[in-house]
């Protein structure tokens, strides 16, 4: 499957409710560098299945996994949860 089949093909539920903390293992699959914002704009997908994006200083490979924990900033498109003041537990 490519990248936005997975995404696509993911579970129609968000992470949380707006304003809500979350954690989450997921899986980096798409990372873009900002020049302009000088941030990595990160897509990801959840252990269970949920899709999200956030941004991030630090670069985070695609196909890493990695535990965060952020705060649930708004719901996107295709059940997209945007998450914001994400940290990271583990790499």
């Amino acid at each position: 499957q490519t990248i936005d089949e997975r995404i696509f093909n993911c579970l129609p539920e968000y992470l949380g409710e707006v304003g809500t903390k979350v954690d989450a293992t997921v899986e980096i699959v798409k990372s873009f560098y900002s020049e302009k914002w000088n941030t990595n704009y990160i897509t990801a997908i959840t252990g269970d299945n949920r899709a999200v994006r956030f941004t991030f200083k630090e670069k985070l490979e695609v196909g890493s996994r990695v535990s965060l924990e952020g705060k649930v900033k708004e719901h996107g498109d295709h059940h997209m949860t945007k998450l914001n003041y994400v940290k990271l537990i583990t790499k």
